[in-house]
């Protein structure tokens, strides 16, 4: 499956956050994954095991986006869909970036990446 990641960014601060995800298939529990992290616990950074989860997570309404080409440009993208929900008459309540990027950046040349950008939206009041 491809990396998903969720970026919250405080502008104001110039700081931002991020968690990580792949996708499970549905054999996948919350037993597995916990029999998985004592196998493992030994081979990796007790600090970075302990941040791992297994949970569920859902967009909501959202305005989706998909970017092609260089990361670096995503920030032009992203205000292009500012722009576009509040002409729709939705405002975007947290800066919750929740990209889905869908090529190996590795093995791709960055004109050819794409990623899907999504940001939760609510009515505007």
């Amino acid at each position: 499956m491809p990396m998903e990641v969720l970026w919250k960014v405080n502008r104001e601060k110039q700081e931002f956050k991020f968690t990580m995800m792949l996708m499970q298939p549905e054999y996948i529990s919350t037993e597995l994954v916990a029999g998985a992290k004592v196998k493992v616990h030994t081979k990796v950074d007790a600090i970075q095991l302990e941040k791992v989860r297994f949970e569920s997570y859902s967009d909501g309404v959202c305005v989706q986006y998909l970017h092609v080409g260089a990361y670096e440009k995503m920030n032009a993208a992203g205000k292009l869909m500012e722009d576009y929900v509040r002409l729709q008459g939705y405002t975007i309540p947290v800066y919750f970036s929740h990209d889905i990027y869908l090529n190996d950046v590795r093995k791709t040349k960055p004109e050819n990446l794409k990623s899907v950008m999504r940001y939760q939206v609510v009515k505007a009041s």
